[in-house]
């Protein structure tokens, strides 16, 4: 189970040819020779079946969620919450609320919404790569607003995945301390929880060259 907008790596760790394809067309790997791998990303909700076309009985299954959306309201003059923080592959939707002309424009070109009327109009943009966005209205260049996108694994929020990071879930599951926000930056599996597991998928990540978080 994954979140719209994460990636999923097959890899061939076997001794005989395989392949990962889709029930349905989606995708075909091909033929995966061993010490080959495969990757793909999934942006659409749903349920994936797949099967290995050299073992047919060979099958699995992608169960895709959607991402969150996040709501920054749009009211003369201003974006409330000014500063969102979100998980990468979620998404923002700017809603006009107020009674004149708007926009929600990247103050370095990733996005433009356009004019958003009254009414109220709005503008959903997922965001698939952690960091800082800054953003302004170009009407009213006076409202700033930034979108704070922070990576799965990233549990302390300083931008890296580190030991500090298994130490700061440790210390959320087992002591006490504060919860992870968003809550999905310590769901380094993509399992959608927040658990022991994630603290295992992150040692093994950073000690013993397992998979990077989703």
């Amino acid at each position: 189970t994954i979140t719209a907008g994460d990636s999923i790596k097959w890899t061939n760790n076997g001794l005989a040819s395989h392949s990962s394809t889709s029930n349905t067309a989606v995708w075909d790997s091909d033929t995966l020779q061993p010490g080959e791998f495969f990757t793909r990303q999934f942006n659409t909700p749903g349920s994936f079946p797949y099967h290995c076309k050299v073992h047919p009985f060979m099958t699995g299954t992608i169960v895709v969620k959607p991402a969150a959306v996040h709501t920054v309201s749009i009211i003369d003059f201003a974006f409330v919450p000014q500063t969102d923080t979100i998980t990468a592959a979620d998404s923002v939707r700017w809603v006009n609320n107020g009674a004149v002309f708007h926009t929600t424009t990247s103050n370095t070109s990733v996005w433009n919404s356009g004019t958003l009327s009254p009414g109220p109009s709005s503008f959903t943009r997922q965001f698939g790569t952690s960091g800082s966005f800054p953003y302004q209205c170009k009407f009213h260049p006076s409202m700033t607003g930034t979108i704070l996108v922070r990576k799965r694994g990233d549990a302390n929020g300083d931008s890296k995945i580190t030991v500090s990071d298994v130490v700061y879930l440790v210390n959320y599951l087992f002591k006490g301390g504060p919860v992870t926000n968003p809550f999905l930056t310590g769901d380094a599996n993509c399992d959608t929880k927040v658990t022991i597991s994630d603290v295992v998928y992150l040692v093994n990540y950073l000690f013993k060259g397992g998979p990077p978080p989703c």
